[in-house]
């Protein structure tokens, strides 16, 4: 006689196994959704890290390197570097600036744009694109500053003549409504005497 083979009986999910299911796939997403929401400002902190390290090694450069040095923006590859000027390969050329081999290039972030990226030396705009900021050896060097504009904020990195290393000022145009303030040339205004303690 034939038999009919027996199968084994279909076994349901319990509801211990779905919330536990559920609760593994929440805390999933909402590690994936930190990560997404904070990779953009780790990528604004990263570069801000980078620049100042540039900007550190532009001054170290233009006091103790005998050529001149310069920083440079490449608009067709997004990239801020450090340049040094090479003597001439044979006599009768002119020389040429060259990347620094020491310092990495600075590759902006896909979500900024070269002009959210604002360079002053001494207070005047320089483009940086298609003139380097040049540091001659042995004379003074300008005061520069980076400001990195991003949404409604401003991150500012300012680096003094006398200084090698640059300081960063944040600014969120939101909640103050303002702009960051210029320096004020006291001698120039005439306020060089004004007591500011007592403000």
């Amino acid at each position: 006689m034939f038999k009919r083979p027996e199968h084994p009986a279909t076994r349901a999910f319990t509801l211990v196994e779905v919330i536990v299911a559920v609760t593994i796939v929440a805390l999933l997403a909402a590690v994936v959704s930190i990560r997404i929401t904070g990779t953009k400002e780790n990528r604004v902190t990263l570069l801000v890290d980078q620049l100042r390290d540039l900007l550190t090694m532009y001054a170290m450069r233009s006091e103790h390197s005998p050529e001149p040095v310069a920083i440079m923006m490449q608009a067709d590859h997004g990239v801020i570097g450090l340049v040094r000027r090479e003597p001439p390969a044979y006599q009768g050329a002119e020389s040429e600036w060259a990347r620094d081999p020491s310092v990495p290039w600075i590759k902006l972030p896909d979500f900024m744009e070269l002009s959210d990226v604002e360079v002053l030396a001494d207070g005047d705009w320089i483009d940086i694109v298609e003139w380097p900021l040049v540091a001659m050896p042995g004379e003074n060097r300008p005061a520069i500053e980076f400001n990195l504009t991003l949404e409604e904020r401003v991150i500012s990195l300012r680096l003094p003549p006398h200084s090698i290393y640059a300081s960063r000022h944040d600014s969120d145009m939101r909640d103050s409504g303002l702009t960051p303030r210029d320096p004020v040339d006291l001698d120039q205004t005439g306020r060089w005497q004004e007591d500011w303690k007592s403000r």
